[in-house]
């Protein structure tokens, strides 16, 4: 009778190790898929992998992932819930949670996850970023500002949170400090067209119009449909008394938005300016019947 016990035990322990080596079988396998993107085939082997051993909170964790990319929040987000309840100290099921939260415009409970995350892991940037770029969306921009402060002090060559930073400063009118921002983008990326034409931004509310239009003169070269850049070369220019230059970025911008009331009214005031009242007149009405709230005042000091 004892050797009867003892071995339905020994078959007991057998079968437990068995299924904890399949539940650990299935949890990679998931993970293989996933890694080439087939997440619903991953999601199938995380099922039997949590069947088997529902305490691989990792399984929860990356069978949200694989939820998420197929559209799938609701479940997902149970599953990091679980993961969670598991080990409340699994800060990237936090971050993963909070992500989730943003999409669904939760704003409240993301901003709480993604401080979660950082409390649990104050030196991994990824919170700082996260819960910088959802500040920075919904306008919270100094807090943004401080997050952003945080991750580079951990990454300095963040190009992401660099050009971030950057554009949030530009917000807040710092311009010397987005100039600085900018041009680090500039040197870890010297084609980024955006950065190029954002720095000219920058330096044109300094009144460095000349900077102002060197970049802008790159960034359309890079993107020779660049409206903005156009418009903010073309403004630059008419500072610096060149109307005949603002001229032709203002007609360019036309070419490319006919129904672009701004540059109608620009274009107008520069014609204007260079003695051709007719045009820029006909040029303000355009304006004015596009929109443009300023229009009317200068046909009735111009154009009358």
């Amino acid at each position: 009778m004892k050797t009867i016990i003892t071995s339905f035990v020994i078959i007991i322990f057998l079968c437990g190790n068995v299924s904890a080596q399949s539940a650990k079988d299935y949890y990679e396998r998931g993970n293989e898929k996933s890694k080439v993107g087939k997440y619903k085939e991953a999601i199938l082997e995380y099922n039997k992998s949590i069947k088997i051993n529902s305490s691989i909170g990792s399984a929860y964790r990356n069978r949200a992932l694989a939820k998420s990319k197929i559209g799938n929040i609701k479940g997902a987000i149970e599953d990091y819930n679980n993961t969670i309840k598991n080990d409340p100290k699994d800060f990237m099921s936090f971050l993963g949670r909070g992500s989730l939260f943003t999409k669904q415009k939760k704003y409240d409970s993301a901003i709480k996850d993604f401080t979660e995350a950082i409390h649990l892991n104050p030196n991994n940037d990824i919170g700082y970023n996260l819960r910088g770029n959802l500040y920075k969306d919904t306008g919270r921009y100094k807090e943004a500002l401080q997050d952003y402060d945080k991750v580079l002090s951990i990454n300095p060559n963040d190009l992401e949170t660099l050009f971030n930073r950057a554009n949030t400063n530009l917000v807040l009118q710092n311009y010397s400090s987005s100039i600085s921002d900018f041009t680090s983008v500039i040197k870890l990326s010297p084609k980024d067209q955006i950065a190029y034409r954002n720095r000219g931004d920058a330096k044109y509310w300094i009144k460095d119009y000349n900077g102002c239009i060197e970049d802008m003169n790159i960034a359309i070269k890079l993107n020779p449909k660049d409206i903005k850049g156009y418009s903010i070369r073309g403004l630059a220019s008419s500072k610096k008394n060149d109307f005949q230059s603002a001229f032709q970025d203002f007609s360019r911008i036309i070419v490319l938005d006919p129904q672009n009331a701004e540059a109608f009214y620009n274009k107008g005031i520069a014609e204007i300016v260079l003695g051709q009242n007719q045009k820029g007149c006909q040029d303000l009405k355009k304006a004015k019947v596009l929109g443009h709230d300023r229009a009317e005042e200068m046909i009735i000091r111009f154009c009358k």
